[in-house]
Formats: structure tokens, C-alpha cells, sequence
């Protein structure tokens, strides 16, 4: 198997492990029923939600391997553009899930707690 492939791997198993995705996914038959989405928009904001957390997931699986790690860092290693990633962390630092770990040269470098 493909390092690249273990990285997607590593990170779908970050996002499955997220309480977001857990929630969505237990709760999704009850936002289609309620009805306030159609089920096209359902389905999307589904979509929209697990792609996130699949970038999370890759952003903390490259964290857990080999942070701390800045944001050009993360962009290079993810192929995720700085601004998403930045965006992400910022994200992930509300729920706990990154911290600031000092500093390498001008970039704050990010890890797991």
C-alpha cells in the first residue's frame, strides 16, 4: 500500500472518529424527515460536512505523525491551499483538538494536545 494511500486511510479514520461526523450521520434521516431541507440540500450539507472533516482528519493525522508543524508545512504536506488549512486549525483549536506548540521562524507551529 501506497504511503499516500495510508495518509487518506489515516485520514478518514480521524474524521469518522470526530463527534461532528458521528452526530450528522446518526441524525441525518431525522433532518431529512423534519423537512426543512430538500433532499438534495440534505444530502449536499452532508457532502460539504464529511469533506471538511476528511480535511481535518488529514490535517491532524499529519499532525499526530509529525508535528508540530506550521501551516506552509501542513499545505505542503496535504496539498491543502494555506488559507483552508489555516481556517481548519483556527476550527480545531475551538474544539480542542490542535494547540499552538511555539514557533518556527515567522509561523506559529501547530500539534495535537
Amino acid at each position: 500500500m501506497s504511503e499516500e494511500m495510508r495518509a487518506k486511510l489515516r485520514a478518514a479514520f480521524e474524521a469518522f472518529s470526530s463527534e461532528r461526523v458521528r452526530w450528522l450521520l446518526g441524525r441525518s434521516r431525522h433532518i431529512a424527515e423534519v423537512g426543512k431541507l430538500k433532499p438534495e440540500e440534505t444530502r449536499e450539507l452532508i457532502r460539504s460536512i464529511l469533506a471538511e472533516e476528511l480535511e481535518r482528519g488529514l490535517i491532524v493525522s499529519e499532525l499526530k505523525a509529525n508535528g508540530p508543524l506550521t501551516v506552509p508545512e501542513l499545505a505542503q504536506r496535504t496539498g491543502l491551499p494555506k488559507r483552508k488549512i489555516m481556517w481548519h486549525l483556527i476550527c480545531m483549536m475551538k474544539e480542542g483538538r490542535v494547540a499552538i506548540r511555539g514557533k518556527k521562524g515567522d509561523y506559529y507551529a501547530f500539534s495535537v494536545p
